[in-house]
């Protein structure tokens, strides 16, 4: 049975500005503040997404809260639409495109798309405008949803994690997943640290590597067995690739307030480069990149990426020579300034 394209309703607006929940707009404002440079694109920027079990016509809903920024051309004849996606990356529901108002140039404009269906795994936002389109996939309801209309390297996201005690032996846990690889190219060296989190911190973690390169465009099962795992009330999965021989990508996660902000780390022949952002509200003077890998608990190697004298709001990308690494299967990372 086909599905039909369902509508997406926007949220009423007064005076210019759609009705969207307190909450809702705390969140975009925060989002909003770290992502400091959203590019020359169109970019979402912020994003607070809410259910209810019916609405008006009694059917449960979710809606979409959305900041977009217009990047540095106007987005004219601009259309969005929403689709939901399952663990194969396969499409739930998707609503019609619905036309918004023109985007200037450097603009930034919140929204509110709604939509009648269940819970889901990750979703995809479409836009389209004169002379451009991009897409976006949210690998869950809390994080922003990253560009994907026009990637050249893989793209690893870990999505639909579950845990579920194992049958005969309660004290272990098997946590299922679903790694996607929506880039081009095929990720080699992947390797994937699931954490059991209780009060914000990790309580058990446990790495599970995948042998076989991840093909392009693809989507696979994941199950890993924690021994004995603690009381927890959330599980987050990281995934590092190799995502081109000799090269590894380390995308961290994003942070709030006050902070030198680390985006991510590169090792690339023989070299380690940590791409920064002072977003500390001063100017940032002698600050040091620390990274210990580790093995098995321990740490093998620690190196140090000295951060040239950043104004706030400036970015750098130092980097060192590190050589050929240790094996190593996790990392940490931070930061100190004199």
């Amino acid at each position: 049975m086909r599905l039909l394209p369902l509508l997406c309703l926007i949220s009423l607006a007064v005076a210019g500005e759609p009705l969207l929940p307190d909450e809702a707009r705390t969140a975009l404002a925060a989002q909003a503040k770290k992502v400091a440079n959203p590019g020359p694109g169109l970019a979402v920027v912020g994003t607070w997404i809410w259910g209810g079990r019916a609405d008006i016509k009694y059917k449960p809903f979710f809606e979409w809260d959305l900041r977009l920024a217009a990047g540095a051309e106007a987005r004219r004849s601009l259309r969005l639409r929403v689709a939901t996606l399952g663990p194969s990356q396969e499409v739930l529901r998707q609503c019609e495109w619905t036309p918004q108002e023109p985007l200037k140039p450097g603009e930034q404009r919140d929204l509110a798309l709604r939509m009648n269906c269940p819970t889901f795994a990750a979703w995809r936002l479409e836009a389209e405008w004169d002379g451009g389109k991009e897409a976006f996939v949210g690998p869950d309801k809390q994080a922003l949803p990253l560009a994907v209309g026009n990637l050249t390297d893989a793209l690893l996201l870990a999505v639909n994690a579950n845990g579920e005690p194992e049958k005969g032996r309660p004290s272990s846990l098997v946590v299922t997943w679903n790694l996607w690889n929506l880039g081009p190219v095929e990720a080699v060296g992947v390797v994937q640290t699931v954490r059991l989190l209780k009060d914000g911190k990790a309580v058990a973690t446990a790495d599970l590597k995948v042998d076989k390169p991840v093909p392009p465009r693809s989507g696979m099962v994941q199950k890993l067995v924690i021994a004995k795992a603690p009381a927890y009330a959330g599980i987050a999965v990281q995934v590092i690739s190799a995502v081109a021989e000799g090269r590894i990508v380390l995308d961290q996660p994003a942070t709030s307030g006050a902070d030198l902000v680390i985006r991510r780390l590169v090792i690339e022949k023989g070299r380690l480069r940590a791409e920064v952002l002072n977003r500390l509200g001063r100017a940032a003077a002698k600050a040091v990149v620390e990274v210990q890998f580790t093995a098995k608990g321990k740490v093998v190697r620690t190196i140090a990426v000295p951060v040239p004298d950043l104004a706030n709001g400036a970015e750098a990308a130092p980097e060192v020579e590190v050589g050929a690494l240790p094996v190593w299967d996790g990392y940490t990372v931070g930061w100190t300034m004199q």
